[in-house]
């Protein structure tokens, strides 16, 4: 088996998932990891990932924040290692750092403050101690920003969702980007990539998919997985059901759909 990915859905209040990662020895596996409006923990116990586009070795433990296009890498095995998936509000009580600072990029994490994490790539007991350390508690500042996010999910539209928050559009926009690091527009068209991408899997068909979910046609559809995830809907469904190595990132959506 060249690459083997686990997947524990919401591990701690506030975290979308862990997602355990393996590459066998003697591998080289490509891989994609869509856009995303997450920001994500991530710890490499061992062996290296090194981003495609120029050949520089990711840290041991860094974080990334929301991104609006895919972003490659690829790995030589053996590799094993643990990513944690969160809302990108999460990141100035559990990290120090501001949402728009990390978004479309990463910041390297000493390793001495995440040695349960590193621990809990081999042991998955640890992980519970290790979120334990890491987690706050939900502040006044987090429950605006998942409510910024549900009246823009709700209105579909700037407007409508800082007239239903009772802002001008003005600061709407303000307040969203320092919650969530991307501007809300980029924002809702990611998410809604997300959400096509949970359907994606069990969706009979394109066109219908297309139409749930709010765009004006299937090639508007494809055009936006191009943008968030370098690939047309249909290989990407195709990839999500045949377990294909170097689609890991994908997987999350399917499971947790």
């Amino acid at each position: 088996m060249t690459e083997h990915v686990d997947i524990l859905p919401a591990p701690a209040p506030g975290v979308v998932c862990a997602i355990w990662r393996e590459v066998a020895a003697g591998a080289c596996v490509p891989s994609t990891v869509p856009a995303s409006t997450y920001a994500c923990l991530n710890v490499i116990a061992r062996g290296a990932v090194r981003l495609a586009e120029d050949g520089s070795a990711l840290p041991t433990c860094f974080l990334t924040g929301p991104f609006c296009q895919p972003i490659r890498t690829e790995t030589v095995g053996p590799m094993r290692s643990l990513s944690l998936v969160l809302p990108a509000w999460l990141l100035p009580a559990w990290f120090g750092v501001a949402p728009p600072a990390l978004a479309h990029g990463l910041l390297a994490l000493p390793h001495p403050a995440l040695d349960l994490l590193l621990a809990a790539v081999d042991e998955r007991s640890h992980l519970a101690a290790a979120l334990a350390a890491l987690a706050k508690p939900a502040s006044a500042a987090e429950r605006r920003a998942q409510a910024l996010a549900d009246a823009l999910l709700h209105a579909g539209a700037v407007a409508a969702a800082a007239h239903a928050c009772q802002l001008s559009a003005r600061h709407f926009e303000r307040r969203f980007l320092a919650a969530h690091g991307l501007r809300p527009r980029e924002w809702l068209r990611v998410r809604r990539f997300e959400q096509s991408l949970l359907q994606l899997a069990q969706s009979p068909s394109l066109a219908q998919l297309a139409a749930e979910r709010g765009y004006a046609d299937q090639a508007h559809m494809s055009r936006d997985f191009r943008y968030a995830a370098g690939l047309a809907p249909r290989l990407a469904k195709g990839a999500m059901l045949a377990d294909t190595a170097g689609f890991w990132a994908f997987r999350p959506a399917r499971l947790l759909g």
